[in-house]
Order: structure tokens, then C-alpha cells, then sequence
């Protein structure tokens, strides 16, 4: 990173790239910078630092999902729903980490957990309620739900998915149509 002055942050951002091996892959291509009196942050959820796995010729109950994963997944969504704002300037870099710790998990794993959960649940309902926080939990989640209607698995895994949050697939379906992430959150926490 650069020198900065002590009020400012830096957040890498990378691209997707194909290598020579025709292998995905990502590389940070520049920095955004963000100062604290202005508190624009981002809390990643590791959609641009890990290139995510294709998920391939496997049903959606057996994405990868561990117990360590869960927890994770809990502690994240528990601390933007409870936390103030310093506090999540404070818990950023921690964020950052278990956010980049996840970019294995399918993003409908992800809100799987989430909305089987009734705590869970209720405090992402809270991050989408929040303007502050939800604009910086989208700009992170939502370009990982962008790729995954790329490679056609929100389609794929939609009906399985939908089953398991007890949600309605076809509705679930024109939110993956139009890429109205942030409507389709609404949705699946309030439901």
C-alpha cells in the first residue's frame, strides 16, 4: 500500500483475470482510498480478493460449507448487524480477513446460513436497514452474486436454494434476472 495520511484507508481492488494456463485468477489492480471522517469503508466479504472456485457437476447440498465456515459466516454478519460505525472502522482489517476466508463459498451458501438462521437473519435484515453499512456489504457481495449468474450456478443451484431459505423460487429467479441483488436481500430477510 501507499503512504497515506492516518485518516485514510486503503482497500485493494482486484479483476478477474485468465491466466496463460487458462485458469481464473485475480490481481489488484489499483487502491481505493477512504478516510475515516467521511466514513466510507468497505467490509469485504472476499469477493475481490480470492478468485471463487467453478462449481461444477455438484448439487448445492454438497457446496462446500464447514463448521469453521459457519462460524465465520455468523461472526460476520453478527458484527455488521450489532456493531456501530467506529467499531466497524476499528473491526476492518478483521472483516477483511474472515471475508477473505470465505471466497470458496458459493454466495447462496452464504445467505443459505444466513436465512436458516433466525439471529442471522434478523441482523442482516438490520445491515439492509442500515444505509450505511448495507452500501458497503452490497458493493463486496453483490459482484460475487454478478459472477455466479455469469457461470449460470444462480440459476443452477436457484430451486434447491430457494427450497432451503423457504423462499419462492420464481420470484427468487426474476430478482437473479434483472441482478437486483439488493432487493432480492430484502426478500430473503423479511420473508
Amino acid at each position: 500500500m501507499l503512504d497515506v495520511p492516518q485518516d485514510h484507508y486503503q482497500v485493494p481492488y482486484a479483476e478477474e483475470r485468465i491466466d496463460k494456463d487458462n485458469k481464473l485468477s485475480q490481481e489488484i489492480i489499483s487502491y481505493t482510498s477512504y478516510t475515516l471522517s467521511s466514513f466510507s469503508f468497505n467490509i469485504p466479504l472476499a469477493a475481490k480478493i480470492a478468485p471463487p472456485p467453478h462449481y461444477k457437476n455438484i448439487q448445492f447440498r454438497d457446496l462446500p460449507c464447514s463448521q469453521q465456515d459457519i462460524d465465520k459466516i455468523t461472526e460476520i454478519v453478527t458484527t455488521l448487524g450489532t456493531k456501530g460505525k467506529f467499531t466497524l472502522l476499528r473491526k476492518k482489517k478483521h472483516l477483511e480477513k474472515l471475508g477473505a476466508e470465505l471466497s470458496h463459498l458459493h454466495p447462496y451458501t452464504f445467505l443459505a446460513v444466513v436465512c436458516t438462521n433466525p439471529n442471522l437473519k434478523q441482523y442482516l435484515n438490520d445491515v439492509m436497514h442500515d444505509m450505511f453499512v448495507r452500501i458497503n456489504f452490497l458493493s463486496d457481495f453483490t459482484p460475487r452474486l454478478d459472477l455466479e449468474k455469469q457461470r449460470k450456478t444462480a440459476y443452477e443451484f436457484l430451486e434447491d436454494f430457494s427450497e432451503q431459505v423457504n423462499a419462492q423460487p420464481n420470484i427468487i429467479k426474476t430478482f437473479v434476472d434483472k441482478k437486483n441483488w439488493k432487493e432480492m436481500l430484502y426478500y430473503l430477510t423479511s420473508n
